[in-house]
């Protein structure tokens, strides 16, 4: 349910054995953002994309974001991706920390990036008709707002 609202704003609720729709939560507005350069290119700038998730969070809603949430794909360009480690990398600027950690079955904490977790999700489940779904796309990399 949480996957469903993070990535399309909304919960379909139906009965498991009955197929039955229950209800629809809603949880609008979800906004998606889009890099100018695919991680992929090494002269992309995943900071520079973060920053500006992170800024329009706080402009839609007056709050700031908890949290980034990244998919195994993104994980591993992010990690990888020069432009960061030279920023992890500074001698006298402390924006975070690079040191990934096993939390628990497929949830890692790789860090920490301007007093936000860097979490990176590998979960998957069984949908209704047999697929195996990501609760993070592998590709995806949310920043939200979860504390109150």
């Amino acid at each position: 349910m949480c996957s469903q609202v993070l990535f399309t704003g909304q919960c379909e609720i139906e009965d498991w054995g009955t197929g039955r729709h229950l209800a629809t939560l809603e949880y609008d507005p979800v906004i998606e953002t889009f890099v100018s350069v695919p991680w992929t290119d090494p002269a992309s700038k995943p900071l520079d994309d973060l920053k500006l998730c992170i800024r329009a969070i706080s402009s839609a809603s007056n709050s700031i974001g908890d949290v980034v949430v990244l998919g195994a794909e993104a994980a591993s360009l992010f990690e990888n991706n020069e432009s960061v480690q030279i920023a992890f990398d500074r001698r006298f600027i402390f924006q975070g920390e690079i040191r990934p950690e096993q939390r628990e079955w497929g949830l890692m904490n790789l860090g920490t990036w301007r007093g936000l977790d860097l979490l990176v999700n590998e979960t998957s489940f069984t949908a209704k008709d047999g697929s195996t779904q990501y609760f993070v796309p592998p590709d995806a990399v949310p920043v939200v707002r979860i504390k109150e």
